[in-house]
């Protein structure tokens, strides 16, 4: 009569006090361990939350920590990356920055001035670039580090920062202070802010850094004009 008069009362606990003793019940096939359970419950619930929260801690850091650009780099400093001798040296970006012959090696998934951007309230200066099946069949550097390695596409000075984004971004500007190219949401940063450098040199991988909807490589190429760094078509430029 007690039981019932219980159940009446405050039958959500008397359900979940069931569903207790059958969980326990299925790994622990033994009724005293059950009651057992039954009787802690709020013990053995604070415990089990926490060993929750202790996973999804744990999670959200391993998962910081291997997108994180400065925790792989040590990584890749390890592994030779060469200058890609198939850039020409020059002044102005006629290639691509994921290496090959004019666009046989890339998607492009959001092109220049692309209208369809407009739906996450901005306007698209550049091209976003993503490797296509030849690139993964044929490049070697990818078959050996794992990695979308991103080249310089010019000769000059590099500087490296992070947008308010978060994305981690290198830009290249040319000895004539005319050309300047834009490298976003990279990963890992191989170059540092005020190198010289040539095109061909390997300045970062392909990422998601920043405001992103995917892994892929945001590409800008700007014209100075009187001062101003106008944005222009990379795709006017590329061979």
């Amino acid at each position: 009569m007690n039981k019932a008069y219980d159940i009446l009362l405050n039958p959500i606990e008397f359900l979940i006090d069931w569903i207790v003793r059958l969980i326990v019940y299925f790994f622990v096939p033994i009724p005293l361990a059950a009651e057992m359970i039954v009787q802690f419950r709020g013990i053995v619930f604070a415990f089990l939350l926490n060993g929750i929260l202790v996973i999804l801690v744990l999670i959200i850091f391993l998962t910081h920590w291997a997108t994180n650009p400065l925790s792989t780099q040590q990584a890749l400093a390890n592994v030779n990356l060469p200058i890609d001798g198939t850039f020409i040296e020059t002044d102005i970006p006629l290639q691509n920055p994921l290496g090959g012959q004019g666009l046989t090696l890339v998607n492009i998934t959001a092109g220049y001035m692309d209208p369809n951007y407009t739906f996450f309230g901005g306007i698209h200066t550049g091209v976003d670039f993503v490797p296509n099946d030849a690139y993964y069949q044929s490049n070697t550097t990818y078959k050996e580090t794992g990695t979308v390695v991103v080249y310089s596409t010019i000769n000059g000075t590099a500087r490296y920062y992070i947008d308010q984004y978060g994305s981690h971004t290198i830009e290249i500007v040319n000895s004539k202070n005319n050309i300047k190219v834009i490298f976003m949401h990279l990963n890992n940063i191989l170059v540092a802010t005020g190198d010289t450098i040539s095109a061909g040199k390997p300045v970062g991988t392909m990422g998601n850094t920043g405001f992103t909807t995917g892994e892929h490589l945001h590409y800008e190429i700007r014209e100075n004009h009187d001062g101003n760094w106008i944005p222009v078509n990379p795709l006017g430029y590329i061979q």
